[in-house]
């Protein structure tokens, strides 16, 4: 198997490069996506820039093309969905995308203008890679990724304790009048509910607040 670089893999991707017994190469060119659940079979070859969508299966000997989304599995191929925006001054070349200074080739006439909504793709995908390449970024995720597993993992045990601890409270407030124990056994799974959406809506707070709303491109 053959990665090249600024290579993004999803969850649960698997690269089989062995069939009937008989074991041939898996090339991922430069930037290539291949999302969760995805199947590349052996012999094949991810062009650079190709994106392929969730549970994508690439079969033996289908081609495919460079800056080019591809999702799904139809009569034993990928289906081909659209073709991403390329920058003024790049262009195609077999399973590369080069510019004109690379292949020492001048334009004869100037391209068309992206839309906007391309070039700020483009824009936060050239962000994206250069975060990815950060020392400074990565030690941050990987603080980030301690802090939210030392925060949310005890939350499980917290969602029990709070449900035990309100059910006491009811039984204590309703003990003189001999139903308590119905009626704290009764309110269990709507506390338990209660307490699980609340902690859920004020997960969703924190995400919006710390990463963002979603915004085109």
């Amino acid at each position: 198997v053959h990665i090249e670089r600024d290579v993004v893999f999803g969850s649960s991707v698997l690269l089989v490069n062995n069939s009937a017994g008989i074991a041939r190469s898996i090339t991922l060119r430069k930037a290539a996506c291949v999302l969760d659940n995805s199947c590349v079979l052996s012999g094949s070859v991810i062009p650079e820039g190709a994106l392929l969508g969730s549970f994508t299966v690439v079969p033996e000997g289908q081609k495919l093309e460079a800056m080019t989304v591809y999702t799904g599995c139809v009569k034993g191929s990928c289906v081909r969905l659209f073709q991403r925006p390329l920058l003024p001054g790049e262009r195609i070349e077999g399973e590369r995308v080069v510019t004109r200074q690379e292949t020492g080739l001048e334009a004869a006439a100037p391209p068309p203008p992206l839309a906007p909504v391309a070039v700020l793709q483009r824009q936060l995908e050239a962000k994206a890679l250069h975060r990815h390449t950060s020392c400074f970024w990565f030690t941050l995720f990987n603080v980030w990724c301690v802090l939210s597993s030392v925060v949310f993992a005890p939350l499980s045990d917290l969602l029990y304790w709070l449900t035990i601890l309100i059910d006491f409270q009811i039984y204590d407030y309703f003990k003189d009048s001999g139903r308590g124990e119905t009626v704290a056994v009764l309110m269990i799974a709507p506390m338990y509910i209660v307490v699980s959406l609340t902690m859920l809506a004020m997960m969703c707070i924190l995400k919006w607040i710390l990463i963002g709303r979603w915004t085109a491109g």
